[in-house]
């Protein structure tokens, strides 16, 4: 279970080493222009630093193994096909969990906000250069959802050292705007520090044209309708109200909706804010044409393909386009249970334990963004939900604690 001791210290080179791998994920353009091999001997470095100086976090093994069940699953499946590369990808995204285990003992409050900055820096600037780069290359962000072979390697070339985020970034910075919030909420960070950044990210969602992330982060700002220190029943009345709110003025959100679909300047988004609104207002038969409609028929693809053989999968193709939908179709039951088994030890061990914090409210509220997005989109946001988010939780309570010692 994740811990924070903050009475021993890091070492210098690993706390860089981390900053490093972090970048690398997280600015573009360095993770393009760094070599392979550097970027593998940090990832090894890592790894060898934390086993031979921490000793007891092999018991955490089977944590990471049930955390990457689904990477392992595909593993499995794929046989040798490409094997070198999902091992390189399994040993990457199970780094998250075991750094910030390894922090969470280890760090004190100094390197504890050093990482913060550090990680947060990062996306503000990324954030800045995504918004100038589909300033000057409109549709960039959405183009880099694409595989690189479809766009062009020189498009994605471009793209990279312009530092311009693709959908991964952008739902990332979604499931930071609760945490934003309850910075600003919470004064913690200077307030006008906090509405810089949260601005930043705003207008860098905005323009990304990603609707679905557009929609997530305007539910987000329902927190700061809430008390400060909200709890679990706070985020479970406020979906219960919002649901109920929901059904009884569907036909108002719809034509809300369709309002604001002709005042947006994006195509791309002005198109599904109307799809969606259509939808709302005539019910399924609006959505055989348009994107809604062609995601709908997407996930009917992973089902069927689950229906055709539900204990193992993998009969027919998948739609590729949810990460949950697909799960069961590639891999069947054993998807699900994998599925299930990964968000269950992520919350377990990352969120649980702050449960009677008075911010814990809003590491649930980034939580339960994550799940939707697995529902909706075909990406994990592994790293952020096993380091970043964490580590704020990490950083509220070195400030908590610091308070209390204050008093």
């Amino acid at each position: 279970m994740i811990e924070n001791t903050a009475n021993k210290k890091i070492s210098s080179i690993f706390l860089i080493a981390v900053v490093f791998y972090i970048w690398h994920m997280t600015i573009p353009a360095l993770g393009y222009k760094t070599p392979t091999v550097l970027f593998i001997g940090c990832v090894l470095l890592l790894y060898a630093y934390i086993f031979a100086k921490n000793r007891i976090i092999n018991n955490d093994i089977g944590l990471i193994f049930s955390i990457l069940g689904l990477y392992l699953l595909a593993l499995v499946y794929s046989g040798t096909t490409n094997l070198a590369i999902k091992i390189y990808q399994i040993l990457q995204m199970g780094l998250y969990p075991l750094l910030i285990l390894y922090v969470a003992k280890y760090g004190n409050e100094r390197q504890v906000r050093f990482l913060l900055g550090a990680v947060i820096g990062s996306y503000v600037f990324t954030s800045i250069t995504t918004y100038a780069g589909c300033i000057i290359y409109p549709g960039a962000a959405r183009t880099l959802a694409l595989p690189e072979e479809e766009m062009g390697a020189d498009v994605f070339a471009l793209y990279k050292m312009a530092n311009i985020g693709n959908l991964t970034f952008t739902y990332s910075l979604v499931l930071l705007i609760p945490q934003l919030i309850f910075l600003i909420k919470s004064r913690i960070v200077k307030r006008l520090i906090s509405i810089a950044m949260l601005v930043v990210l705003v207008m860098t969602i905005l323009k990304t044209e990603y609707t679905t992330a557009l929609l997530l982060m305007a539910i987000s700002f329902l927190l700061f309708f809430m008390p400060i220190h909200i709890t679990r029943k706070h985020i479970l009345g406020l979906i219960v109200v919002a649901g109920i709110i929901f059904i009884f003025s569907k036909l108002f959100i719809s034509d809300l909706l369709i309002g604001i679909s002709s005042s947006v300047g994006s195509e791309t988004m002005a198109a599904r804010l109307n799809d969606l609104g259509m939808l709302l207002k005539n019910g399924m038969t609006s959505a055989d044409e348009g994107d809604i409609g062609s995601r709908m028929e997407l996930y009917k693809m992973s089902i069927q393909s689950f229906l055709e053989s539900p204990l193992c999968g993998g009969i027919k193709s998948i739609g590729g386009h949810s990460l949950f939908f697909d799960s069961l179709g590639r891999f069947g039951l054993l998807g699900l249970a994998a599925f299930i088994i990964s968000y269950k030890k992520i919350w377990n061990e990352f969120y649980k334990p702050f449960s009677v914090a008075p911010y814990y409210g809003y590491l649930l509220f980034s939580f339960i963004l994550v799940i939707v997005m697995a529902i909706l989109n075909p990406k994990d946001n592994l790293g952020v939900i096993t380091f970043t988010i964490p580590l704020f939780a990490l950083f509220y309570n070195q400030q908590y604690e610091s308070s209390l010692d204050r008093q």
